[in-house]
């Protein structure tokens, strides 16, 4: 598992980062970027428990946790 991923050629740090899906969505912690694909993450659904792989792309969309 990777700390950074890769946007268009641009590095992203989001690994410990905790975020919402949508502005009104549940809670969520990014746990690592895949290695074998960094377009990939794996992240952490904090309500649930549940450990998933979400793209890179709409992590970056999603608004940061207050």
């Amino acid at each position: 598992m990777e700390r950074n991923g890769n946007i268009d050629g641009t590095t992203v740090e989001v690994v410990g980062s905790y975020r919402t899906f949508g502005a009104d969505g549940i809670l969520y912690e990014v746990l690592g970027i895949e290695a074998d694909d960094p377009r990939m993450a794996e992240i952490l659904v904090v309500e649930t428990g549940e450990r998933t792989h979400y793209p890179l792309e709409q992590l970056i969309a999603d608004p940061v946790a207050r």
